[in-house]
């Protein structure tokens, strides 16, 4: 039987109110990205970390409001998949910056896709570590 699971005020507060100002923030992006014709590489570096944000936003939110999905394999994976991506792509964004600004020819379009499937098996990896 599901029940629904009535949150205090500090998990409002800390909890549900974040959570759910990330995913509409999210979207919101989700929506610019889509609605323009000429998206850069910047642009794109950004919206591959809203992907996770965006999962990661919603695995809390569903574990905030529904405590017996926490326990579950797929949540916890996904969970703990995107706080890894999170990191490792934030990583990666820096060291794209950094290669296009020490080398004025540097062209990271190519490798955006290739650098953030690298980055998502890592996470993977850690997650089921």
């Amino acid at each position: 039987m599901m029940t629904f699971h009535y949150a205090s005020w500090i998990d409002i507060l800390c909890t549900h109110l974040p959570a759910s100002l990330t995913v509409l923030s999210c979207l919101w992006l989700f929506f610019k990205y889509c609605k323009q014709t000429q998206n850069g590489t910047g642009f794109t570096l950004i919206v591959i970390l809203t992907v996770s944000d965006f999962i990661f936003s919603l695995t809390s939110l569903c574990a905030t409001l529904f405590p017996f999905v926490s326990m579950r394999y797929i949540y916890q994976t996904l969970f703990y998949t995107t706080t890894y991506f999170s990191v490792l792509w934030a990583s990666a964004m820096a060291f794209f910056v950094y290669k296009s600004l020490k080398e004025r020819e540097f062209d990271s379009q190519p490798i955006v896709f290739k650098g953030a499937s690298l980055v998502l098996c890592i996470a993977i990896l850690f997650a089921l570590a």
